[in-house]
């Protein structure tokens, strides 16, 4: 299994994401983390769990979802493991 990052903060268009070339990186067996998801619009791949970093008094609050059955079974994974 490899770990890939993606910050898609300063792509400027949704069809940057397909001259990157990275369509490969996502694969089952593959981790892609995606900061700004919302930059790739429909071109990137749906994601299976989502993290989203709130600011909440004087810190922050980590929220985890999952989007998919995937997901969900990756968080159950990860909820038994703690």
């Amino acid at each position: 299994m490899s770990v890939y990052h993606f910050d898609l903060y300063r792509m400027i268009d949704p069809e940057e994401w397909e001259y990157l070339g990275v369509d490969g990186y996502f694969l089952p067996s593959n981790i892609c983390l995606v900061e700004w998801p919302e930059k790739g619009a429909d071109y990137l791949p749906a994601s299976d769990v989502n993290i989203t970093l709130l600011y909440h008094e004087n810190g922050r609050k980590l929220v985890v979802s999952a989007s998919s059955n995937r997901g969900a079974e990756i968080l159950q994974k990860l909820k038994a493991s703690v």
